[in-house]
Protein backbone atom coordinates (compact mmCIF):
# COMPACT_ATOMS: atom_id res chain seq x y z
CA UNK A 1 0.00 0.00 0.00
CA UNK A 2 2.42 2.70 0.75
CA UNK A 3 4.28 1.45 -2.22
CA UNK A 4 1.30 2.45 -4.68
CA UNK A 5 1.14 5.82 -2.38
CA UNK A 6 4.81 6.77 -3.40
CA UNK A 7 4.66 5.67 -6.90
CA UNK A 8 1.18 7.48 -7.53
CA UNK A 9 3.02 11.05 -5.47
CA UNK A 10 5.95 10.34 -7.96
CA UNK A 11 3.50 10.30 -11.05
CA UNK A 12 1.69 13.51 -9.79
CA UNK A 13 4.99 15.39 -9.06
CA UNK A 14 6.35 14.31 -12.58
CA UNK A 15 3.42 15.36 -14.06
CA UNK A 16 2.41 18.78 -12.40
CA UNK A 17 6.75 19.92 -12.90
CA UNK A 18 6.79 22.92 -13.26
CA UNK A 19 7.98 24.79 -16.88
CA UNK A 20 11.73 24.25 -17.45
CA UNK A 21 13.35 28.29 -17.93
CA UNK A 22 16.67 27.86 -19.75
CA UNK A 23 19.38 30.74 -20.48
CA UNK A 24 21.51 31.00 -23.42
CA UNK A 25 24.52 33.30 -24.28
CA UNK A 26 26.00 34.71 -27.02
CA UNK A 27 24.05 33.14 -29.89
CA UNK A 28 23.54 34.67 -32.98
CA UNK A 29 20.26 35.01 -34.79
CA UNK A 30 20.52 32.71 -38.17
CA UNK A 31 15.98 32.99 -38.93
CA UNK A 32 13.89 35.39 -37.74
CA UNK A 33 10.01 35.34 -39.11
CA UNK A 34 6.44 36.17 -38.58
CA UNK A 35 3.26 34.09 -38.56
CA UNK A 36 0.15 34.47 -38.70
CA UNK A 37 -2.16 32.93 -35.44
CA UNK A 38 -6.10 33.64 -35.31
CA UNK A 39 -6.24 37.42 -35.10
CA UNK A 40 -2.50 37.73 -33.78
CA UNK A 41 0.93 37.05 -34.86
CA UNK A 42 3.63 35.06 -33.27
CA UNK A 43 7.43 36.24 -34.17
CA UNK A 44 10.02 33.01 -34.05
CA UNK A 45 13.72 32.87 -34.23
CA UNK A 46 16.58 30.54 -34.16
CA UNK A 47 20.37 30.78 -33.35
CA UNK A 48 23.21 29.95 -35.57
CA UNK A 49 24.79 27.27 -32.66
CA UNK A 50 22.50 24.61 -31.25
CA UNK A 51 20.31 25.85 -28.22
CA UNK A 52 21.74 23.78 -25.47
CA UNK A 53 17.56 21.97 -24.70
CA UNK A 54 15.73 20.44 -27.53
CA UNK A 55 13.33 23.32 -28.59
CA UNK A 56 10.00 21.59 -31.22
CA UNK A 57 11.22 22.87 -34.81
CA UNK A 58 14.80 23.74 -33.09
CA UNK A 59 13.39 27.51 -32.38
CA UNK A 60 12.09 30.08 -30.12
CA UNK A 61 8.52 31.94 -30.53
CA UNK A 62 7.18 35.54 -28.83
CA UNK A 63 4.01 36.61 -28.87
CA UNK A 64 3.76 40.01 -30.99
CA UNK A 65 0.77 40.63 -29.30
CA UNK A 66 2.35 42.56 -25.96
CA UNK A 67 4.99 45.33 -25.78
CA UNK A 68 7.66 42.47 -24.70
CA UNK A 69 6.98 40.54 -27.94
CA UNK A 70 7.07 43.90 -29.95
CA UNK A 71 10.43 44.89 -27.76
CA UNK A 72 11.72 41.83 -27.92
CA UNK A 73 11.25 41.20 -31.69
CA UNK A 74 13.00 44.79 -32.33
CA UNK A 75 15.83 43.28 -30.60
CA UNK A 76 16.34 40.43 -32.63
CA UNK A 77 16.29 42.04 -36.00
CA UNK A 78 18.72 44.68 -34.68
CA UNK A 79 20.83 41.80 -33.89
CA UNK A 80 20.50 39.96 -36.93
CA UNK A 81 20.69 42.81 -39.28
CA UNK A 82 24.04 43.88 -37.26
CA UNK A 83 25.83 40.22 -37.48
CA UNK A 84 25.68 40.34 -33.53
CA UNK A 85 25.84 37.83 -30.77
CA UNK A 86 23.02 37.80 -28.33
CA UNK A 87 24.61 38.21 -25.34
CA UNK A 88 21.97 36.43 -23.18
CA UNK A 89 18.29 35.41 -24.01
CA UNK A 90 16.06 33.36 -21.73
CA UNK A 91 13.00 31.10 -22.99
CA UNK A 92 10.75 28.45 -20.94
CA UNK A 93 8.94 25.52 -22.44
CA UNK A 94 6.33 23.53 -20.52
CA UNK A 95 8.36 19.99 -21.09
CA UNK A 96 11.24 18.33 -23.19
CA UNK A 97 10.85 18.70 -26.74
CA UNK A 98 7.74 21.04 -26.70
CA UNK A 99 7.78 24.72 -28.00
CA UNK A 100 9.84 27.29 -26.38
CA UNK A 101 8.59 30.69 -25.42
CA UNK A 102 11.05 34.10 -25.00
CA UNK A 103 10.81 36.12 -22.22
CA UNK A 104 14.43 37.42 -21.90
CA UNK A 105 16.24 38.92 -24.72
CA UNK A 106 19.49 41.21 -24.27
CA UNK A 107 22.24 42.16 -27.01
CA UNK A 108 25.95 43.16 -27.14
CA UNK A 109 26.10 46.62 -27.82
Amino acid sequence: MKLQAALCLSLIVLYCAPAAAVTETDKQVDRLGVQGVQGGATAYFSVKDALSTTCKFDIVYLNLGDEFGKAAYASLLAAQTSGKKLSRFEYWQSAPGETCTLSLVESHS
